[in-house]
């Protein structure tokens, strides 16, 4: 059995390692050349390269190929076996590693053209669509899978700083932005073992991201975590709808009583104003649940002001009204 297991991850290292091309000469130049202004200025925000372009999702087989491999490396990381889930973590990771750090080229620099750009966004699309997509292996151990999905998300976002040193730019990266977009899409699958190892991954990079990841995300998290309670309300995975509150409330606290020196005034207000806004629309939501822990978080939100739940609630109604 294991000498199978070893030799399969042997064959998907290989398929791996020929479907990622070799970057020409000029292009590996050029992404070491815009690594240099990295840290120039911020106006990167404002380039065409620092856009998250779309890709079709018609993939050929070569990506195909990509995703199911990715699938089968991760998926390996969860065997008892040490000498071959340390042999699949070690080239997962190197994968990552590759991707990230020709995105902090791409993306972070002054430099508005580069080429190339639209073909390493497609095939970074499928490798994180290929991780968030374990969480359907049924077989999997959810715990297991979760938390190798998180450290290599983790594993990214140590790459990219090292080579930024600035949490802010690291978080813009589109790698991360696709990372929250499946992770929020995962919430809406049918199956609940997908949400619960949504759940346990999204947990984990609010505890772990700079808040600027946060408030970019926070209204997306809010709303596919509360669908998680709605759906679950009646089954039989109780423990996933109770860290779903848990996860819930961490977000809730880390948007209104953290404060970071990175983040501007206006994000911060923002994203405080427009959970606030769902809050309180939720309160005469049609599921019972929903409309629980809306009432229950307000109360809490206005006990860490020090003021009343009514005043909240009528600070808020008073916005809508203008």
């Amino acid at each position: 059995n294991d000498f199978i297991r070893r030799s399969c991850v042997q064959l998907l290292v290989l398929i791996l390692t020929s479907l990622i091309e070799r970057e020409q000469r000029e292009i590996t130049d050029k992404v070491k050349y815009n690594l240099f202004f990295t840290k120039s200025n911020d106006v990167f925000r404002q380039k065409e390269t620092a856009k998250l372009y779309k890709c079709g999702k018609n993939a050929d087989i070569p990506e195909k190929l990509m995703r199911t491999t990715i699938q089968g490396l991760i998926y390996s990381m969860q065997f008892e076996d040490s000498s071959i889930s340390n042999d699949a973590c070690f080239h997962i990771e190197a994968l990552i590693r590759h991707f990230v750090i020709v995105d902090c080229g791409f993306y972070v620099s002054p430099m508005s053209e580069l080429p190339f750009v639209n073909d390493h966004n497609s095939k970074m699309v499928y490798v994180v669509e290929a991780m968030i997509s374990t969480f359907g292996l049924q077989e999997c151990n959810i715990d297991k899978i979760s938390a190798a999905v998180f450290n290599l998300v983790k594993i990214g976002y140590e790459t990219a700083t090292l080579l930024l040193e600035n949490g802010v730019k690291v978080t813009k990266l589109p790698f991360f932005v696709l990372v929250a977009r499946e992770l929020q899409q995962a919430c809406y699958e049918r199956s609940w073992y997908v949400k619960s190892a949504a759940r346990n991954v999204m947990k984990k990079l609010l505890e772990y991201f700079p808040l600027t990841w946060i408030y970019e995300h926070s209204l997306s998290f809010y709303k596919s975590l509360l669908y998680i309670l709605r759906d679950l309300e009646n089954e039989v995975s109780f423990s996933t709808v109770k860290l779903t509150h848990e996860t819930l409330w961490t977000l809730l606290e880390r948007v209104f009583f953290e404060d970071s020196a990175e983040v501007n005034l206006q994000e911060t207000l923002s994203s405080r104003e427009s959970l606030l806004k769902a809050l309180v629309r939720d309160i005469i939501s049609p599921f019972k649940i929903v409309r629980e822990f809306s009432q229950r978080t307000l109360g809490r939100l206005a006990e860490k002001f020090g003021k009343n739940t009514s005043e909240v609630i009528l600070q808020i109604v008073a916005k809508f009204e203008n």
